[in-house]
């Protein structure tokens, strides 16, 4: 498969790209910086920061030599909020969570939908997260993440109607030892990454538009 995964410079995203390519698939990684770590033959590196409008615009200019693609899986996303209360919570934190976690993955799917659409089974997965689901908030706080991917989750139910031949999910890692999960979460960045691989490239049309773990399970909203 031709998989492109975006924020693959750490954590799960950089454990996603080395299992694809392990598995033998072609893998475009985008980073925010002008270098990456991969050496690998079936590897590509895209310098894009989801912050930058010029960024998203070179972005377009860089994925022409690419004829075709089976799978986007936008991976970057932020945490901005931890330590903020919802009295302190402010416009800026708020909008440039969304510009991360919602617009770019949209943006970045808009570009690559054209040749998206030339691979016969062509999948969108993006990383979501369970804080996302309303039904499962019981914690509160954290009020930009949640809305974020609240959002980024019905972004892909309308993906999964509006474009019924791509197959659209977005995904739970898991509580992961990354930057953002924290040294105490109990999954480690390999075995997430091996889960959501494996749930992405084995998924059913009848998937589209459903929220997933790594394991497979389905999520409430």
């Amino acid at each position: 498969m031709r998989i492109l995964i975006t924020g693959v410079s750490r954590g799960i995203g950089h454990e996603l790209a080395k299992n694809a390519l392990a598995r033998g698939h072609q893998v475009w990684g985008t980073t925010r910086s002008s270098s990456v770590d991969f050496k690998h033959p079936h590897f590509q590196h895209i310098q894009l920061d989801l912050n930058s409008e010029d960024s998203l615009k070179q972005f377009s200019e860089q994925i022409k030599s690419i004829q075709t693609l089976d799978v986007l899986i936008n991976n970057s996303g932020v945490l901005l909020d931890e330590s903020h209360r919802f009295e302190n919570l402010t416009a800026s934190t708020i909008m440039d969570t969304f510009q991360v976690n919602v617009v770019g993955p949209h943006l970045v799917t808009q570009t690559l939908l054209p040749i998206l659409k030339k691979s016969s089974q062509p999948i969108v997965a993006s990383l979501s997260s369970i804080m996302g689901s309303i039904s499962d908030n019981s914690s509160g706080r954290y009020y930009a993440y949640r809305m974020s991917k609240a959002a980024l989750n019905a972004w892909n139910k309308s993906l999964s109607i509006d474009f019924p031949n791509i197959t659209a999910l977005v995904l739970h890692p898991g509580w992961v030892k990354t930057e953002m999960g924290g040294s105490q979460a109990p999954l480690s960045p390999e075995k997430s990454a091996d889960g959501l691989l494996k749930v992405i490239i084995e998924s059913k049309k009848e998937m589209s538009g459903h929220f997933y773990d790594y394991r497979g399970n389905e999520l409430p909203w």
